[in-house]
């Protein structure tokens, strides 16, 4: 056990040492991460995240709303808090579920199942932690990109 601990630790290391970028955001985005539930099809944030999240939203006077996407150039989901859209849109509301003493969203368009399904994560009906990355669109405005998870915990190595 911590054999197969320490060499997946040491590759780890090692990929992320030749890759400078991908080191930097690693680094960056340690603490940032979700849990997606799908028997609920909700989605909790990290601390940290929320945090992050929470600095955008300070300005605004309307309750948080965040709108779930995906992007077929890096094949991965994301989401995207207080978007001005001129149609009407199916945006979740950011909540805080007393129960569990946790913040998040419900995800109903796409389903967290969906989204498990797209990454290929082999025990889709449990909840899953996966990396969440901040990016940049095209017109600059920031969005949060959910990882996909390492290939070793998906169904199988072949592309979707």
């Amino acid at each position: 056990m911590l054999q197969s601990l320490f060499h997946h630790i040491k590759s780890l290391a090692k990929y992320l040492w030749q890759q400078p970028k991908a080191l930097i955001s690693w680094w960056r985005n340690r603490r940032n991460f979700v849990i997606v539930d799908p028997n609920d099809s909700s989605i909790t944030f990290s601390r940290s995240l929320f945090r992050n999240i929470k600095q955008l939203t300070e300005k605004s006077d309307n309750p948080p709303k965040a709108f779930v996407f995906y992007t077929p150039a890096t094949r991965c989901y994301g989401f995207v808090i207080h978007v001005p859209f001129s149609q009407p849109t199916q945006l979740a509301d950011i909540q805080y579920n007393s129960k569990h003493k946790c913040i998040g969203f419900e995800s109903l368009n796409p389903t967290v199942s969906k989204i498990l399904y797209d990454y290929g994560v082999a025990q889709a009906m449990k909840p899953c932690k996966l990396t969440v990355t901040t990016q940049l669109t095209p017109q600059g405005r920031l969005y949060f990109q959910i990882e996909r998870p390492h290939e070793k915990y998906t169904r199988n190595s072949s592309t979707l």
